[in-house]
């Protein structure tokens, strides 16, 4: 009776250290996924940085070789008609 009471305390033992190791493995992927997660979101920000940066240029390229007004241009043109149209 002793040896068995002695083989299911062992066996205890082993299943509450089994789901101890289990846990605490599970918290280190958890944490490794939230540390991917980041780096994943960290660079796709990053990526969509130079995406809106290359997209920017070309089109300012574009715009140039059309002979488009930027912003900047429409700008001073407004302030030259304001001026113009003051009374003097």
């Amino acid at each position: 009776m002793k040896e068995f009471r002695e083989a299911v305390e062992k066996s205890l033992l082993i299943g509450l250290g089994l789901v101890a190791l289990a846990r605490e493995k599970l918290d280190e992927v958890a944490k490794k996924g939230e540390e991917y997660r980041k780096e994943l979101i960290s660079k796709g920000e990053k990526q969509r940085e130079e995406i809106r940066k290359v997209v920017r240029e070309e089109l300012q390229k574009a715009f140039s070789e059309l002979g488009l007004a930027t912003k900047a241009d429409i700008e001073e043109l407004s302030k030259k008609l304001k001026k113009a149209e003051s009374p003097k």
